[in-house]
C-alpha cells in the first residue's frame, strides 16, 4: 500500500528491524478458553429454543455444547508451560 504521495514512508519492513522476527516468536498463543464456554453455552441456548419435536437436533447441538464446555474445562486445568513463560518474563 502507499501513501497519497505514492511514497512508502509509513510502513516499517522487517529488514529494518531484526527483532521483529524474534517478537513474534516469543508471543504467547491465543487463549481459547472464552471461545470454548462461549460456544458450549450458545449451543445449549440454541437447542433450547428449538421446538420440542425435533428431538435429534436438539440432542446434538446439547452434544455439541456439552463437547464444547468440556474442552474449556479441560484448557482451564490444563498445565501451563513453564518455557513459554519462562520466555516471556525474560523479555521484560
Amino acid at each position: 500500500m502507499t501513501g497519497a504521495a505514492g511514497t512508502t514512508e509509513g510502513f516499517i519492513s522487517s529488514k529494518q528491524h531484526p527483532n521483529t522476527q524474534q517478537q513474534k516468536q516469543q508471543q504467547l498463543p491465543a487463549d481459547c478458553l472464552p471461545c470454548f464456554g462461549g460456544l458450549g453455552l450458545y449451543s445449549f441456548y440454541q437447542a433450547q429454543q428449538l421446538p420440542k419435536t425435533l428431538v435429534a437436533r436438539r440432542l446434538g447441538l446439547g452434544l455439541m455444547g456439552t463437547a464444547f464446555i468440556g474442552a474449556a474445562v479441560y484448557r482451564l486445568t490444563m498445565p501451563i508451560n513453564q518455557e513459554t513463560t519462562s520466555s516471556s518474563s525474560s523479555v521484560e
